[in-house]
């Protein structure tokens, strides 16, 4: 969140949260002084003051003197305080289901997986629940209290119930409600969001292919299936269902690719047609084979892998330059195993990309360094700024004794 558009606004209660908040994003880089955290907010050293009080008394932030050999009066050095809690990020979005507790800080203290879940049952979330219980009493977490939890979960819900609507790895999904769920076990806030939303949260603030000053981002989930979320302004667009930004996908139209991704389930299906026509072709005979198997064929040049990998570059190097004509983007950022084709495969799709582009775009194509981890990261990015924000309306209603509606609906596409 930017302090300077906070800053356009007039009410002052949205300016103070929004400081508050500015903070905590800067003391999770490192520690600072009171004097350095003015500066980078330019804000009064009077102003700054006010703010840090606050965090202080509500033991949001603690303070130190920091001991150097210059002469004079040390300054106070803030940082964010450890030991209020920890929060729990999981990550139902691949086979292996994953759980991470992280600080105030976003560092993850100690993580675990429930591996080789295709369909989340009951079985699988208490599998779930009970990996969390177990973290949370290692000696890593010491005990520190659980402040809030975020769910990276693939499918459609309702934004406002959390209901699902559409989820096929969901065993009964209309039957789950995750923030039930959880929240009546755990007794905190559960956040619940798209998967891939969260994938481009998380390489957004944790990467380093989408430079921090981007305005507008595309970010592409190209796997088994396919998946896409938009960023504009620094802020993840959901639209009125929560899944803006996603590619189409059409019914009833087999080996039609107009308008969506070329998938790795695409490439199975294309891998099989082609190979009935080359006798000489290992996968001709071969009626299974895994995606490492059309991987290594394609590195060593097999002529039906290479002839269906090269239509897949194709194919998502248009579909890419449609988005990014029609929404003039500055980054294109690309995740999931179709980028395991390594270095060949991105300069196919990058020079198709370009080859096509007649409306010579200035959109940059880059690859995600979180990797798989994306979506974890995003959740844990969520369930701190949640906590957070909502922490800071609290404190602003204590304050004015009295619920500011104005600031709920401010803030209510982050919490």
């Amino acid at each position: 969140m930017s302090v300077k558009n906070s800053n356009q606004l007039k009410n002052p209660i949205i300016i103070r949260i929004a400081n508050q908040y500015q903070v905590v994003l800067l003391l999770k880089k490192k520690p600072r002084s009171c004097r350095d955290l003015a500066r980078k907010m330019s804000l009064s050293n009077v102003a700054l003051k006010n703010i840090t009080d606050e965090l202080q008394k509500e033991d949001v932030v603690v303070s130190y003197v920091k001991n150097n050999t210059k002469k004079g009066r040390f300054p106070s050095i803030f940082s964010l305080n450890e030991n209020l809690g920890v929060f729990c990020s999981i990550d139902l979005s691949r086979r292996d289901l994953i759980v991470a507790i992280s600080d105030v800080n976003d560092n993850i203290i100690v993580r675990g997986v429930v591996p080789d879940i295709l369909y989340i049952d009951k079985k699988a979330i208490e599998e779930v629940t009970s990996l969390i219980k177990h973290l949370l009493k290692t000696s890593e977490v010491g005990n520190r209290p659980l402040l809030g939890i975020c769910v990276s979960t693939p499918g459609e819900f309702d934004q406002r119930t959390k209901d699902f609507t559409y989820a096929p790895r969901i065993v009964d999904c209309t039957n789950v409600n995750f923030v039930h769920y959880f929240g009546n076990i755990f007794n905190v806030p559960v956040s619940v969001c798209n998967d891939i939303n969260l994938g481009l949260l998380g390489e957004y603030n944790f990467g380093s292919s989408i430079p921090k000053e981007a305005k507008s981002v595309y970010y592409a989930f190209l796997d088994f299936v396919s998946g896409s979320a938009l960023m504009f302004n620094g802020d993840i667009f959901v639209g009125s269902r929560g899944h803006a930004g996603e590619a189409a996908s059409y019914k009833n139209l087999p080996g039609e690719y107009s308008g969506r991704f070329f998938t790795i389930n695409d490439i199975y299906e294309e891998i099989h047609f082609l190979a009935k026509d080359h006798p000489e072709d290992p996968f001709y005979s071969q009626e299974r084979f895994s995606f490492d198997d059309i991987v290594r064929r394609y590195n060593e040049g097999d002529k039906v892998v290479n002839e269906v990998v090269e239509k897949s570059a194709r194919i998502n190097a248009i579909q890419l330059l449609a988005v990014s004509n029609l929404l003039d983007l500055d980054y294109i950022c690309l995740e999931g195993k179709m980028i395991e084709f390594g270095n060949s495969y991105k300069d196919l799709l990058c020079r198709y990309y370009r080859e096509y582009d007649a409306n010579k775009n200035l959109t940059q194509i880059t690859f995600s360094t979180c990797g798989k981890d994306a979506n974890l990261y995003g959740a844990i990015y969520k369930s701190n700024e949640v906590y957070f924000l909502n922490r800071f309306i609290e404190l602003a209603n204590k304050r004015t004794n009295s619920i500011n509606n104005d600031v709920e609906e401010f803030f209510k596409s982050k919490i």
